[in-house]
């Protein structure tokens, strides 16, 4: 924020932030009339601050920078709105004559070429730049950067010679003061410091009343930590988006944008809402509060009650030109922390938004239509997820998401959460970080998919999508806690917060046009069908068959123990998640068993010597006792190599159910020691900075096997990427052989299979590296920056690893239930394993 003087001894103020009480107090005392207020800036949640500036200096003219549209400048009924809403009046630079005393005293320019900085305004007097809307928090090195890379985009796409001496100034003549700027400002919109800039400062200064001739630079931090909300934070750049949608909640809820839900979901034959919840929602449960939407849970005589809300304005990103073709979810909220409470902003489809079912649409009944998650966190609240639900009607469906973890911040803070979606991918960002992206699999299981007939490439994510809002209580996702647990954490009552909700749309040249769906994807999706594997374009590069007469030595180790030594894990007992089970090396646990021997679980199709590895998870006096076998790490460890480019583990796997059971195929990395505080240890740091890879992880019934990575950084600044997939009998993974596959590549990516050994196999996972981004599995090793290329699943060798795990975190169950599960034996059962080299063409 900047004041000024202008000839006539008035104040020329230039804020490209939200006032603050503070900034108005400091303004206050420098004494003198403000006569003109600029806002530099081309966006429009910025013309918000307006009002609040023109209430506080009613006699100040409200100068905008107008947006790119048509080049006609501010929409006439917006400008209409913003006119009507201002004391006394509000104009357009470079539309409107300036008056005669900001003549030569203001010049702004808007950068139209595809830079991160969208419009700047020059003090000419005093050689002052102020630059507005970088969008992201640069540091010295990213700002050079993108100084260098702008201009070379500018001179690819033949602009740079109608740019004009702002733009110039910005990206080519004064990158130092650039870089020291980005370095010093800890804005996230910003920067804004004044750089010399001659060629602009020729005219003479006026002479100005004594103590009032200096440029005065208040750096202001409208959004810190314990600030009132304020409208219109924001995240990444804004760039030529038009805000289509908003809600900033103040006066009463506007039911001409909500639907406020009611009931238990029972009218939407959905009881507990899909999840087991245990909340009714109620009309006065979902209000406005000091500005902010308020979404209650509270206890009443019969149960929990709490808020839901629908917004009834539909949205998709389109990809004919002339359309939005990018979309922008932005919402800034504030969670509360209680066990089983779940808070969450979602997209579901707009045919189903009057529908006798929670989620139907287009593509049939949840979630074979589709459903996005923008914000789902619960419990502590400390673990943040974003991702989407699509493919079939349930259990035939995929979820396909990623959970991260604040690194210094309160998760139950003020947060701002930015989610962009085109119609081929989706990009989460939080706090100005981009998290997570999903792409479209365009009629494969490589991304986003829909088993409907008749679907495009990118469904279901084609079709239009609404707003929805909750704050639940109890459900399998948060946890399975019962009534009595959720009223202790609830208490006098939970609030679940959101500040504002904007919706922008920007418009791309030319569209995102796509290529019209095959025959072949009309019929029968590829995500559905995959070739059958054929062992001809594969080398065996190593197998265990299991009919030898037991199964540690050569090739494999036991685990032994409850996790608390350094060479096993090392973080104390629990193997890292609270887990219930002792692991022990005796054949009662862990052995070789023939097929034709176990008539209950073995194959009866088996050739008659065919044994498969068996390990057991049973209750032995008060202790469970299990079995974790790895294979032996100097010798059986892989990754991609340039001689080897893609590499295939594959095992056939038969899965016991029961309550608290974890059964697991997995790899970790190889050629490095744990120390006693350190668990999962590889080339780039303790887990999960050196990486994890689950090709199979089933808790509980078995109804779902996940694919996941474990990436990013050491515990807790790590991310978790996840997908999952049902059985395609309807029932069940427990009690059923199935073939289980990760294809990894050197060119950054992995593929989760299951039974594509037969015509019936399906992709469960697509995951690709992010080459030094966040959009894709990186590392940050044991520092703050992000690694370049492939880490942390490249540089490394990884081993496989079998255990069935009973209790822990993850499964819910305590320890009495686990006990329980354990009186009689349980079992996981390996037939083979086999590594595999792809031939080369």
């Amino acid at each position: 924020m900047v004041a000024t003087c202008l000839p006539d001894g008035s104040l020329l103020l230039v804020s490209p932030i939200a006032p603050t009480a503070e900034a108005l107090s400091l303004l206050a005392g420098l004494g003198g009339r403000v006569s003109h207020i600029v806002l530099p800036s081309s966006s429009p949640e910025h013309w918000f601050y307006g009002p609040a500036l023109s209430n506080a200096f009613p006699d100040a003219t409200v100068w905008v920078v107008p947006g790119l549209l048509e080049g006609k400048g501010l929409p006439v009924p917006f400008l209409g709105q913003m006119t009507a809403s201002m004391r006394p009046r509000c104009k357009a630079l470079g539309v409107d004559q300036l008056p005669a005393e900001l003549q030569g005293q203001v010049e702004s320019e808007l950068l139209t070429a595809p830079f991160f900085i969208e419009a700047a305004v020059v003090l000419p007097q005093h050689g002052a730049l102020l630059l507005a809307d970088t969008g992201f928090k640069l540091d010295a090195a990213e700002y050079g950067y993108i100084s260098s890379g702008n201009i070379a985009a500018a001179e690819k796409a033949g602009v740079w010679d109608r740019l004009g001496p702002i733009t110039r100034i910005v990206f080519e003549k004064y990158p130092k003061e650039g870089r020291a700027c980005a370095a010093a400002s800890p804005l996230l919109i910003g920067p804004y410091c004044p750089i010399a800039a001659p060629a602009m400062a020729a005219r003479p200064s006026p002479s100005l009343a004594p103590g009032l001739c200096l440029l005065l630079a208040l750096s202001l931090l409208a959004l810190s930590a314990g600030a009132q909300p304020q409208p219109g934070s924001r995240s990444p750049s804004f760039n030529g988006y038009v805000l289509l949608w908003n809600d900033t909640f103040t006066g009463p809820l506007n039911t001409n944008n909500w639907k406020v839900m009611t009931g238990d979901g029972s009218a939407l034959k959905a009881k507990g809402w899909l999840d087991g919840e245990k909340q009714v929602y109620a009309t006065n449960n979902a209000v406005t509060y000091k500005g902010a939407l308020a979404l209650k849970a509270t206890q009443t005589q019969s149960g929990i009650a709490s808020g839901r809300i629908h917004s009834k304005k539909f949205w998709m990103p389109r990809t004919e030109s002339g359309q939005y073709n990018i979309l922008r979810f932005e919402t800034r909220f504030k969670v509360p922390a209680g066990s089983g409470l779940r808070a969450r902003i979602f997209l579901l489809p707009a045919a189903g938004f009057n529908s006798t079912c929670v989620g139907c649409g287009a593509y049939g009944i949840w979630p074979a239509s589709g459903e996005v998650d923008l914000l789902d966190v619960s419990n502590n609240m400390a673990d943040v997820k974003g991702g989407a639900a699509f493919g079939g009607v349930k259990p035939n469906n995929r979820y396909v998401g990623a959970t991260w973890h604040y690194e210094k911040q309160n998760p139950t803070d003020w947060h701002v959460l930015i989610v962009e979606w085109e119609p081929t991918k989706m990009t989460w960002y939080l706090d100005g970080q981009p998290r997570y992206q999903l792409v479209s699999g365009k009629g494969t299981g490589a991304g986003w998919f829909t088993n409907a007939r008749g679907s495009g490439l990118n469904g279901p994510f084609d079709r239009f999508f609404y707003i929805g809002l909750s704050l639940s209580a109890g459900g399998i996702t948060a946890g399975n806690h019962n009534l009595a647990q959720l009223r202790t954490s609830i208490g006098a009552g939970k609030n679940f917060f959101v500040d504002y909700i904007n919706v922008w749309g920007r418009k791309v040249p030319g569209g995102r046009p796509m290529s019209k769906p095959t025959v072949a994807a009309v019929v029968k999706p590829a995500a559905v069908s995959l070739p059958v594997f054929n062992a001809k374009d594969w080398t065996l590069a190593w197998s265990d068959e299991f009919n030898g007469n037991g199964v540690t030595g050569k090739d494999w180790d036991a685990q032994l123990g409850d996790g608390a030594k350094p060479e096993n894990w090392g973080t104390g007992p629990g193997w890292g998640n609270k887990e219930e089970q002792y692991y022990v090396d005796d054949k009662k646990n862990l052995d070789v068993v023939k097929h034709k021997f176990d008539t209950v679980r073995g194959d009866p199709k088996a050739p008659n010597n065919d044994g498969f590895m068996k390990i057991s998870a049973f209750n032995d006096g008060g202790v469970i006792k299990s079995a974790r076998v790895r294979s032996t790490i100097s010798t059986l460890s892989w990754a991609p190599t340039a001689a080897n480019p893609v590499v295939r583990i594959s095992a056939r796997v038969n899965l016991p159910a029961g309550k608290g059971l974890w059964g697991m195929m997995w790899l970790l990395p190889s050629g490095a020691a744990c120390s006693a505080n350190t668990s999962g240890c590889g080339r780039y740091g303790g887990w999960p900075a050196s990486g994890e890879i689950d090709i199979v992880s089933s808790i509980n019934d078995m109804m779902t096997v996940q694919g996941n990575q474990h990436y990013g950084g050491q515990f807790p600044t790590d991310v978790h990427v996840e997908s999952n997939v049902q059985s395609p009998t309807g029932k069940s993974f427990a009690n059923e052989w199935h073939t289980w596959s990760l294809e990894w590549s050197l060119d950054g990516t992995m593929v989760w299979k299951l039974d594509d050994d037969t015509d019936k196999g399906t992709v469960y996972f697509f995951a690709q590296s992010g080459d030094g981004s966040p959009l894709g599995w990186y590392t940050r090793g044991t520092g703050d920056t992000i690694l370049g290329g492939d880490a942390p699943f490249a540089g490394q060798t990884f081993h496989l690893i079998f255990n069935l795990a009973v209790g822990g975190v993850h499964s819910g169950v305590d320890r009495a239930t686990c006990l329980e599960t354990t009186k009689t034996e349980k079992y996981m059962m390996v037939d083979w394993v086999r590594v595999y080299t792809k031939k080369k063409a």
